[in-house]
């Protein structure tokens, strides 16, 4: 019985805060990414251009076995929030189970590490049969032939944005918008092509403002190779979200310094809100020795406990 009281208070503990968050865009959305709607049952494959984001095709898509946003190992829900395709998964795989190609995403992120979420392995899949009525472990997974036609854009670094609800423009589609409107197949769920930037309160565009300055002083930071860049840093909160010390990280931040930032341009920062975090990323390259890199420099930042935003979590994928 007392393990049963204990294994409740860990679950009540985990329970999600922001469990009516609904994602929408802001205008820096990214140039290209995927984004999932849960309660739709559909992942939209997205364009943008720094101003207005569209839709460019959608696909069916289905989820975890049960529904919320995933908490502990286990519990079969699909996380909710901003991540990253990490890797293709090579090795073999069940065929059934995971079709053709499978792409693992970064989850848990260091937000959900600070919320004390659990489990992993959450992929981009497919299924060895057809997708309509099924469901997934936790994974958000697509037809063969979708998932097939989209190999060659589903990149490390692609963001995936995965919600219960996404919010307005545009993902409102043509047949949603006129009762009555005929074809229910993957053409007939394309949105209009003009790009009508996705509606979004005052308060949230504000945000969106600030993260993208804030980000803009860590590029100029970076540059300088000043150590101010510390301080737009959470170290409070930084081993929990990112198993290890802010002081060991400032150790491995210091060379990142003393080496030189690299290539990063503030004017490519693209964004992405999470339920109660924000993501900003932009390309970066550099050469350090024998160490080189071009890919994706990604920060995570979130409110701390004084109200201010700081970085609780960053990481570069290659790609």
């Amino acid at each position: 019985m007392r393990a049963y009281i204990l294994a409740l208070f860990a679950i009540l503990a985990a329970s999600p805060a922001f469990a009516d968050w609904t994602a929408c865009l802001p205008a820096n959305a990214p140039d290209h990414f995927f984004a999932v709607d849960k309660g739709k049952d559909r992942l939209f494959q997205m364009r943008g251009d720094g101003i207005t984001s569209a839709v460019v095709k959608a696909f069916p898509s289905i989820h975890g076995r049960a529904e919320g946003d995933k908490q502990v190992q286990g519990d079969l829900k699909t996380p909710e929030g901003v991540y990253f395709i990490t890797h293709k998964i090579n090795q073999k795989l069940d065929f059934m189970d995971y079709g053709p190609h499978a792409f693992g995403l970064n989850y848990p992120n260091p937000m959900d590490r600070l919320r004390a979420k659990t489990g992993g392995g959450i992929w981009l899949h497919s299924k060895g049969q057809p997708i309509k009525g099924i469901q997934t472990r936790g994974c958000v997974a697509i037809g063969q032939e979708d998932i097939t036609a989209l190999v060659p854009v589903l990149a490390p670094g692609t963001p995936v944005l995965i919600a219960q609800n996404l919010d307005g423009e545009p993902f409102i589609q043509k047949e949603e918008k006129q009762p009555g409107a005929k074809g229910q197949g993957v053409e007939a769920q394309q949105a209009d092509a003009s790009g009508t930037k996705a509606a979004q309160p005052d308060a949230r565009q504000e945000e969106a403002f600030l993260i993208l300055s804030l980000t803009k002083t860590w590029i100029e930071h970076m540059h300088d190779g000043s150590e101010a860049v510390f301080a737009l840093y959470d170290s409070s909160r930084w081993q929990k979200a990112n198993r290890e010390s802010f002081f060991d990280f400032m150790a491995k931040k210091r060379v990142d310094l003393a080496h030189g930032a690299g290539d990063m341009q503030a004017d490519s920062i693209r964004l992405l809100e999470g339920p109660g975090y924000w993501v900003a990323f932009f390309p970066r390259s550099f050469v350090q020795g024998k160490d080189s890199f071009n890919g994706t420099q990604i920060l995570y930042w979130s409110r701390g406990d004084a109200g201010s935003f700081r970085i609780i979590g960053e990481f570069r994928t290659k790609g």
